[in-house]
């Protein structure tokens, strides 16, 4: 399964995108990409969830307030959802 984490700040790292999603989901795999204009990331994680778990977690996660962002969680259209 695969959510999509936006509004992230620029300089976010594996290791902190890992502690922010503790106690929500497992990460098997995460990939950060930067906004071309340069103000914020995103990133694109595989997590072991099921589809409840998954949806659960995205809507824990989506409109938190963060390192003075708000993030965007969504669940991948792209995945393989079960």
């Amino acid at each position: 399964m695969k959510i999509i984490l936006e509004g992230l700040p620029r300089e976010v790292s594996d290791a902190d995108i890992r502690d922010f999603l503790e106690g929500y989901v497992e990460v098997l795999e995460l990939e950060i990409y930067a906004s071309r204009q340069g103000e914020h990331s995103s990133a694109w994680i595989t997590i072991v969830a099921s589809h409840a778990e998954a949806h659960w977690a995205v809507g824990r996660l989506n409109g938190r307030y963060w390192r003075e962002r708000t993030v965007k969680a969504y669940i991948s259209l792209f995945s393989d959802n079960q």
